[in-house]
């Protein structure tokens, strides 16, 4: 892959261009010890695939927003932050096939958000870099999801924070486990705007070790678990949908909503 500001980046872009809409615990784990590695492709068994959602996006989004039906549907899709699965435990379909290269036509990693932001003509929001721990390591732009995630990293730990268009909605539904304890929060702005957000501490632990099928695909159990370092947060104002993450444990929530606060 082709990059603007270092040779490492691409490996950053690769990690973040392969993220399915749904994650697994592997997905997040591989995120936090090693940005640059790019994670196995999962999807969940019983959710609707990212290929599917997001081609329905491309084809309907119109359709949804200036019809009046539609449009009060499409807000409540996104009035729901995260969504409890059925139960605490689902199963997770990993394929195993290395992902290919990720052209720059499709990915990007950039140095910095302004430079992001000139190369790609999206509006990227970021927050007070005095806030979050860790330096800004690269901001990588999908330009087929028309989203963005600021890759906060160093040794001692990682955040990201995703962004994309109100109008397309969010990558994924948000589940988590049937038990998970979701937090609703406020988020109060500088300019005294305040948000709705949702707060996790948790993420789905896969039990037992994937073993590959004749065609690279196999299925593991997971269970939602608490005993993670994984927070989410997720919120969105008129324009933008957000999602931080982090492994960090000494990051917690009152941390996460000063940075998400700062935003601009």
């Amino acid at each position: 892959m082709q990059t603007h500001d270092s040779s490492n980046e691409s490996h950053a872009a690769d990690v973040l261009t392969q993220f399915q809409a749904r994650p697994s615990p592997q997905a997040y784990q591989r995120m936090s010890q090693a940005p640059w590695l790019a994670p196995q492709k999962t999807t969940p068994k019983r959710m609707v695939t990212v290929a599917a959602t997001l081609l329905l996006l491309v084809l309907l989004t119109g359709l949804v927003w200036v019809t009046p039906p539609l449009r009060t549907l499409a807000q409540d899709i996104l009035d729901h932050l995260f969504r409890r699965a059925p139960e605490n435990t689902t199963t997770w379909e990993i394929d195993s096939t290395p992902p290919p290269n990720v052209p720059a036509s499709v990915a990007e990693t950039f140095g910095s958000v302004a430079r992001a932001s000139a190369r790609t003509g999206l509006k990227i929001h970021q927050p007070d870099s005095a806030l979050v721990p860790y330096p800004l390591t690269g901001v990588t732009v999908n330009h087929s999801l028309e989203a963005a995630w600021l890759i906060y990293a160093h040794a001692d730990g990682y955040l990201s924070i995703y962004q994309r268009s109100a109008a397309l909605g969010w990558l994924d539904e948000g589940w988590v486990g049937k038990d998970a304890p979701i937090i609703a929060v406020t988020i109060k702005t500088a300019a005294g705007t305040e948000l709705k957000g949702e707060y996790i501490a948790g993420g789905w632990a896969l039990e037992g070790t994937p073993v590959p099928s004749a065609d690279g695909v196999s299925q593991v159990p997971a269970n939602w678990t608490t005993h993670t370092a994984q927070h989410r947060l997720r919120w969105q104002d008129s324009d933008t949908v957000y999602e931080m993450m982090t492994l960090d444990p000494d990051l917690g929530l009152v941390e996460m909503l000063k940075i998400a606060a700062s935003m601009h």
